[in-house]
């Protein structure tokens, strides 16, 4: 499994951000790879035909981006452990 992230997955990400670069590549592979974003915008459906298996918001609170950047790495943090949480479940 590949984790990968950006600040915002949306359209303008199949146009060759590093997200859908690393999950063609992974696909290819048939290894599963898992987005975390800080936002994920409208009408992203294909993303996952690029090899995108999951995508996952570090945005835990609905804020306004100055108060959201003051709480990144905390929110981050708590996005991982509970990810992992989850995939501890399946093994």
């Amino acid at each position: 499994m590949v984790l990968t992230g950006e600040g915002k997955i949306d359209f303008q990400s199949l146009r060759g951000k590093v997200v859908i670069g690393v999950a063609r590549r992974t696909k290819e592979k048939k290894i599963p790879l898992i987005a975390i974003v800080g936002d994920i915008g409208d009408h992203i459906e294909a993303v996952y035909d690029e090899g995108v298996t999951a995508i996952f918001s570090i945005n835990r609170v609905a804020v306004p981006f100055e108060q959201a950047k003051l709480r990144c790495k905390t929110d981050l943090s708590l996005t991982m452990d509970n990810l992992l949480r989850f995939m501890s479940l399946t093994n």
